[in-house]
Protein backbone atom coordinates (compact mmCIF):
# COMPACT_ATOMS: atom_id res chain seq x y z
CA UNK A 1 0.00 0.00 0.00
CA UNK A 2 0.89 3.49 -0.99
CA UNK A 3 -0.15 6.59 1.36
CA UNK A 4 0.15 9.81 0.52
CA UNK A 5 -0.37 11.90 3.92
CA UNK A 6 -1.24 15.86 3.01
CA UNK A 7 -0.80 17.94 6.24
CA UNK A 8 -2.12 21.77 5.89
CA UNK A 9 -5.06 21.42 3.54
CA UNK A 10 -8.24 20.92 4.02
CA UNK A 11 -9.80 17.91 3.68
CA UNK A 12 -12.20 18.71 0.85
CA UNK A 13 -9.29 19.84 -0.60
CA UNK A 14 -7.13 16.89 -0.20
CA UNK A 15 -10.07 15.07 -1.10
CA UNK A 16 -10.44 16.54 -4.23
CA UNK A 17 -6.76 16.33 -5.15
CA UNK A 18 -7.00 12.37 -5.05
CA UNK A 19 -9.97 12.55 -6.83
CA UNK A 20 -8.26 14.02 -9.75
CA UNK A 21 -4.90 12.61 -9.05
CA UNK A 22 -5.01 8.88 -7.95
CA UNK A 23 -5.23 7.12 -11.23
CA UNK A 24 -1.93 9.33 -12.40
CA UNK A 25 -0.23 8.74 -9.36
CA UNK A 26 -0.90 4.90 -9.61
CA UNK A 27 0.28 5.12 -13.09
CA UNK A 28 4.09 7.02 -12.05
CA UNK A 29 3.98 4.28 -8.97
CA UNK A 30 3.20 1.79 -11.79
CA UNK A 31 1.01 0.05 -9.66
CA UNK A 32 -3.08 -0.03 -9.51
CA UNK A 33 -5.09 2.82 -8.21
CA UNK A 34 -6.57 0.48 -5.42
CA UNK A 35 -3.09 0.55 -3.90
CA UNK A 36 -2.57 4.51 -3.43
CA UNK A 37 -4.35 5.94 -0.42
CA UNK A 38 -4.93 9.48 1.01
CA UNK A 39 -4.42 10.38 4.59
CA UNK A 40 -5.94 14.12 5.64
CA UNK A 41 -5.76 15.33 9.27
CA UNK A 42 -6.77 18.18 11.18
CA UNK A 43 -3.56 20.25 11.58
CA UNK A 44 -2.11 24.10 10.69
CA UNK A 45 0.88 24.88 9.04
CA UNK A 46 2.62 26.97 11.39
CA UNK A 47 5.79 29.25 10.87
CA UNK A 48 7.15 31.55 13.76
CA UNK A 49 3.46 31.59 15.24
CA UNK A 50 1.78 32.66 11.95
CA UNK A 51 -0.68 30.16 10.12
CA UNK A 52 0.68 29.10 6.49
CA UNK A 53 -1.98 26.65 5.64
CA UNK A 54 -2.96 27.21 2.31
CA UNK A 55 0.33 28.95 1.57
CA UNK A 56 2.53 26.03 2.30
CA UNK A 57 1.93 21.95 3.14
CA UNK A 58 3.86 19.04 4.34
CA UNK A 59 3.48 15.42 2.08
CA UNK A 60 4.37 12.57 3.42
CA UNK A 61 4.22 9.73 1.02
CA UNK A 62 5.12 5.99 2.50
CA UNK A 63 5.54 3.59 0.27
CA UNK A 64 7.21 -0.05 -0.07
CA UNK A 65 10.87 -0.27 -1.07
CA UNK A 66 10.54 -1.46 -4.34
CA UNK A 67 8.79 1.92 -5.65
CA UNK A 68 11.81 3.95 -4.16
CA UNK A 69 13.13 3.98 -8.25
CA UNK A 70 9.98 6.12 -8.90
CA UNK A 71 9.99 8.52 -6.86
CA UNK A 72 11.79 11.07 -8.54
CA UNK A 73 8.83 11.45 -10.77
CA UNK A 74 6.22 10.87 -7.99
CA UNK A 75 7.60 13.84 -6.43
CA UNK A 76 7.78 16.48 -9.53
CA UNK A 77 4.39 15.36 -10.44
CA UNK A 78 3.02 16.40 -6.53
CA UNK A 79 5.36 19.33 -6.17
CA UNK A 80 3.79 20.10 -10.22
CA UNK A 81 0.17 19.45 -9.35
CA UNK A 82 -0.19 20.52 -5.35
CA UNK A 83 1.18 24.14 -6.49
CA UNK A 84 -2.53 24.15 -8.30
CA UNK A 85 -3.39 24.20 -3.96
CA UNK A 86 -0.89 26.10 -2.31
CA UNK A 87 2.62 27.92 -2.51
Amino acid sequence: MITIQIFGLDHFVVGQYSREHTANLADLFETEEKNVSFLSSDSVYLHAGVEQSSWNCLVIVRAPHRYEALEKGVADYLLKTLSTFAI
